[in-house]
């Protein structure tokens, strides 16, 4: 089992950190979702803002070099235009830009300005080193995709180190296409999604290994993650309930079990709640933007999130209607988003590709080595209540920030806002899941991700690059 055990962790580290690397240096600066305004939000970070800024109470972002902006500017034709393509020269030419970081102009980025800061903390930090190293902008963006990358590799890894078993479709359901496709970018999601995958492998950890023990650094530990979570995005929040299913044996502390996971579930809550309170006035949508500016950043038009809660308190089965719809319209686009897309616009796999990766995942999952468990269809039980949680509140928010008040569909189900939530259902699906378990060999699992990212890099260099 030790060597079993060394052998997922050596495929996952070198799978995830060769293909990711050969991704950040091939795909095109800024063509992965909002990586510009998640950029953007990185260098105000090392610089030492903490907090986006306003322009005339219409216009959200910040202060920052016009050279970022300009680099932006000369990628963005690529952008949603499948038959632009670009050059090695132009790569190249973009390594001469001068930073000037003294020449600064106001920069849009209201989709990301009042993000809290945790999201770009790896890649803040790699920007702060290359702007005193004097990089032209380009390389700062490839550092940033670089420190992200490793800071994801690094939290998925230690989850997976952690698991007592569901080794192989954890890794699996990382290693997909367009997770590295994502993880590999300047990502505001990497990190949330980074801690959401470690979280999930230390709290089964507690919940199944007899000799387990939380300590209190364990429960400080757990906490500071659940914090970045749910200022990150709270809609993954509710993996935190995964404490109140840590058995009073585990805790070092008698009687740590009586209180923590209500405490921590209460004191979630109340962070959230202030959170929000204070950047209340932070978010401008597109009808109260500067109307100069509006159509140049990610903001939709009639979007305004207080009026669209309040139609949903108003026409609760009018919503849930727009729900059940939405989802059935989108669930192959989600689907084949969440295996195997890259970029803004509907770059899948080829479909054979898609088909082997879904088979692939749930073949794992299916024939798991679960060791017997007392409680396996409580715990099945529990999963299911945590993911459908994430579910109701992630759609019930994507509807209120990016659909027009009372849109007869939810716009934005990207399959890339569930790489936190669908492992659940993965995992539920093995703890459940009957019959013989005839398909024994790792091996036989390992082919189609490694096809995958063959497949992955063609489609990405096809896209983008002059052949």
């Amino acid at each position: 089992m030790a060597n079993r055990n060394i052998i997922l962790e050596q495929f996952f580290l070198f799978g995830s950190f060769l293909t990711g690397l050969v991704l950040i240096f091939l795909v095109p600066p800024f063509q992965s979702p909002d990586e510009n305004s998640h950029f953007f939000r990185a260098y105000q970070l090392s610089e030492g803002q903490w907090m986006g800024e306003t322009m005339n109470g219409n216009r959200l972002g910040g202060s920052l070099p016009s050279s970022l902006s300009a680099m932006d500017a000369s990628f963005k034709p690529l952008r949603y235009q499948y038959d632009e393509k670009v050059r090695m020269d132009d790569i190249l030419k973009e390594h001469t830009r001068k930073l000037n970081p003294e020449t600064k102009v106001f920069t849009d980025f209201p989709n990301v300005a009042y993000y809290a800061p945790f999201p770009y903390l790896p890649q803040a930090i790699a920007l702060f080193i290359g702007r005193h190293m004097q990089l032209s902008p380009i390389k700062l963006l490839y550092m940033g995709r670089l420190s992200g990358l490793i800071f994801w590799i690094w939290m998925v890894w230690l989850g997976l180190r952690y698991l007592p078993f569901w080794k192989r479709t954890y890794l699996l359901l990382a290693l997909l296409p367009a997770s590295l496709a994502l993880h590999a970018s300047l990502s505001g999601d990497l990190v949330t999604n980074a801690v959401c995958f470690f979280l999930l492998g230390y709290f089964w950890y507690l919940i199944n290994d007899k000799n387990a023990i939380l300590k209190r650094s364990g429960l400080i530990l757990i906490t500071s993650l659940v914090m970045v979570i749910a200022l990150n995005k709270f809609i993954y929040a509710p993996i935190l309930l995964l404490a109140f299913a840590i058995p009073k044996e585990r805790f070092a502390v008698q009687g740590d079990k009586k209180w923590f996971p209500l405490a921590l579930g209460l004191f979630t809550i109340l962070v959230v709640g202030v959170w929000s309170y204070a950047l209340r006035s932070n978010f401008i949508p597109y009808d109260a933007y500067d109307p100069i500016f509006r159509d140049n950043v990610q903001l939709n038009p009639g979007v305004d999130p207080m009026a669209q809660l309040d139609f949903i308190k108003s026409n609760p089965c009018e919503f849930a209607s727009i729900v059940v719809k939405s989802y059935a319209e989108s669930f192959q686009a989600t689907i084949a988003h969440y295996f195997g897309k890259f970029g803004w616009e509907k770059n899948y796999l080829p479909a054979w590709i898609l088909l082997l990766l879904i088979l692939n995942t749930n073949l794992s999952a299916a024939q798991e080595r679960i060791p017997p468990l007392v409680h396996r269809f409580r715990l099945a039980g529990w999963l299911f209540l945590i993911s459908f949680i994430m579910m109701a509140l992630f759609t019930t928010v994507i509807y209120l920030q990016w659909s027009p008040v009372g849109n007869p569909s939810i716009l934005s189900l990207s399959g890339r806002y569930f790489f936190a939530i669908f492992p659940f259902f993965f995992l539920i699906f093995s703890l459940v899941a009957p019959g013989k378990k005839w398909l024994q060999k790792d091996i036989w699992f390992f082919i189609i991700p490694i096809l995958s990212w063959f497949a992955l890099i063609m489609e990405v260099f096809y896209r983008y690059y002059s052949v």
